[in-house]
């Protein structure tokens, strides 16, 4: 229900940053989105606590979060090369849904399977030292 989803980006403050090929791109405040997913459930009559995190917090943040089936919601900034030569800081949340430590060679790699919005659910490298900010809302349930 698309109407659903509008009432998630009015909790949550998000505001349209760009439209482009027909489609709708939002922007949501980082700190919007615990009190806006908080507000949305209770609407429904399901409570929920969240916290926010907006430092990087500790890998096994996520994990015990997976193992005790609670949600959460990862944010990582990056810098984007423009066509122009520029840079600019581009961020992305994403649903956290899994995790798996992965080795290649002498290379260990952190990583949380996430839900990213554009494709089915990917292994995002949270080992991955290139992030600018990196920020986390953590769901009670």
């Amino acid at each position: 229900d698309w109407g659903e989803y509008q009432k998630i980006w009015d909790y949550t403050s998000t505001y349209t940053d760009h439209v482009s090929n027909g489609i709708t791109y939002g922007a949501t405040p980082n700190a919007n989105i615990g009190p806006g997913f908080q507000k949305y459930c209770s609407a429904r009559g399901f409570d929920i606590g969240y916290s926010y995190s907006s430092a990087r917090p500790a890998y096994v943040r996520f994990k015990n979060q997976i193992a005790e089936q609670k949600h959460s919601i990862f944010t990582g900034v990056i810098v984007r090369a423009l066509s122009d030569g520029s840079s600019e800081l581009s961020g992305h949340a994403m649903a956290v849904y899994g995790w798996a430590d992965i080795k290649m060679g002498d290379f260990p790699m952190s990583n949380l399977y996430v839900f990213n919005g554009w494709e089915d659910m990917v292994f995002l490298n949270y080992s991955y030292t290139g992030f600018q900010s990196a920020t986390s809302t953590f769901f009670d349930k």
